[in-house]
C-alpha cells in the first residue's frame, strides 16, 4: 500500500511563485502531513535536494521539468503544479 500526499503549493500560490526556502518548507510541510510528525523533526531538505535544479523548476515554470529524490523513508516529486510524497506502507 502506498500513501500519498500533495500540495499545490501554499496560500494558493503555485509552486514557480515560491522562493527556494519557501519551496523547501512546503516540502518539508508536505512529509511531515504524510508521516503525522513534527516538522522540526526532520532532517533539512537542503541536505538532499539538489538547489540548481529546484532552481529551474521556480525560474523556468513552463518547461515540464520535475526533481524526484528519497527523503524521510519516501520519494519527494516536484514539479511546476505541486509537491508530491509518496511513501511505501506495508
Amino acid at each position: 500500500m502506498t500513501k500519498q500526499t500533495i500540495s499545490d503549493g501554499p496560500d494558493g500560490r503555485s509552486i514557480p511563485d515560491l522562493s527556494y526556502d519557501e519551496l523547501a518548507n512546503e516540502i518539508v510541510g508536505v512529509v511531515a502531513e504524510a508521516k503525522g510528525c513534527d516538522p522540526t523533526t526532520l532532517r533539512p531538505v537542503s541536505q538532499v535536494m539538489d538547489p540548481e535544479a529546484a532552481d529551474r523548476i521556480l525560474e523556468h515554470p513552463n518547461t515540464g521539468l520535475s526533481i524526484a529524490f528519497e527523503y524521510e523513508g519516501g520519494v519527494v516529486r516536484v514539479d511546476n503544479q505541486e509537491v508530491k510524497f509518496e511513501i511505501s506502507e506495508a
